[in-house]
């Protein structure tokens, strides 16, 4: 965990981009460091910067993991508002963690979006 501290220092000491940001994001997603995750992603939103799918994907994963229902809404809420098509994967995410939580409206509301995200893909197909 000191590492973690000490590449977290230096990552505040580099140049903070969207590319540097979303490695840090998958990074402690994958080391299951959710709250780390969570601040590097606020960090990109209060700088401004563009985000995209491969900043919300690890995220969406490991605040599904930890059922952090909240913050994964969040999450997706940032992605509409960056108009950033999520994946079927990113939605079942989402789906998942309410359904844990027994948030069964919400799920159904996040399986809809799913949908109509794969029907506007995929035109013509029913």
């Amino acid at each position: 965990m000191e590492q973690m501290e000490e590449i977290q220092k230096e990552g505040r000491r580099v140049d903070f981009s969207e590319s540097l940001a979303s490695g840090m994001i998958k990074l402690f997603s994958c080391l299951k460091m959710h709250d780390r995750a969570v601040e590097t992603w606020q960090r990109l939103k209060q700088a401004d910067m563009t985000r995209k799918r491969r900043t919300y994907a690890p995220l969406l994963a490991v605040l599904a993991e930890f059922g952090r229902k909240d913050d994964a809404l969040a999450v997706l809420e940032d992605a509409k508002s960056q108009e950033v098509d999520l994946l079927e994967e990113d939605y079942l995410c989402l789906a998942r963690v309410c359904a844990e939580s027994k948030d069964i409206e919400t799920m159904y509301s996040v399986l809809r979006q799913m949908m109509e995200l794969i029907y506007a893909i995929q035109p013509g197909q029913k």
